[in-house]
Order: structure tokens, then C-alpha cells, then sequence
């Protein structure tokens, strides 16, 4: 958990522009202290790690963005008048999410259409 701790941190701090002394306010130790956490030296995923790392989440669900190819077939299904086809396009596009293992068959919904 420790090594999961650490690449959320460090991805989490590249990518929302907050600094280490927002984190370290946030969850009540130095800025050091998070720092530290960040270069791996962290002996127990304790209270305190635990308390970043639910921040951490917490931000990630909230600027969750879609992938584009769902994207386009969301946007094709809301702009067009064959609604069945792009609603399997759109389950067949999120399978991968659901079942990654599966990615690797062919496991596409049957339209009823010969291809």
C-alpha cells in the first residue's frame, strides 16, 4: 500500500499544481514531512499517510474525466436518430473498465448487423 501511497502523492502533486504545504495543512504535518513521504521514506501507512491518501482519492474522483473515444460515442448517441447502434457502441467501448481481462478477446455486443 506504501508504494501505491507514494505514486498517488507524486502524480497527485505534478498533476493538481497543489503544493506539499497545501497537503501538509491539510493533513496536519510539515511540509517536510511530505516531502519525505514523496522521495518513499515512509516507514507505515499510519493515520496521517492514510488522511493524504483520502484526499488524494478524493480529488482524483473529482476531476475523473472520461476517455475521449467514450466521449464521442456519448456525443454521437445524444446526436443521433439510430440511438441502438451507438448504445452498443458505447457499452462495447466501456468494457475494458469493467472487465480489462476481456480487452483482449472479441468481445463485442452483436448489433444484429452483418460487418
Amino acid at each position: 500500500m506504501i508504494n501505491i501511497f507514494v505514486a498517488d502523492l507524486n502524480k497527485f502533486l505534478k498533476e493538481s499544481g497543489k503544493s506539499s504545504s497545501f497537503l501538509a495543512k491539510a493533513v496536519g504535518v510539515s511540509p517536510s514531512r511530505i516531502t519525505d513521504w514523496k522521495n518513499g521514506s515512509i516507514q507505515r501507512y499510519s493515520e496521517k499517510p492514510k488522511l493524504a491518501h483520502e484526499i488524494i482519492r478524493n480529488y482524483q474522483k473529482q476531476n475523473a474525466s472520461l476517455p475521449k473515444e467514450i466521449e464521442d460515442v456519448i456525443r454521437d448517441l445524444l446526436h443521433s436518430t439510430n440511438n441502438q447502434e451507438h448504445l452498443i457502441n458505447l457499452l462495447n467501448s466501456l468494457k475494458p473498465f469493467v472487465n480489462p481481462k476481456e480487452t483482449s478477446q472479441n468481445t463485442n455486443i452483436d448489433t444484429g448487423k452483418d460487418t
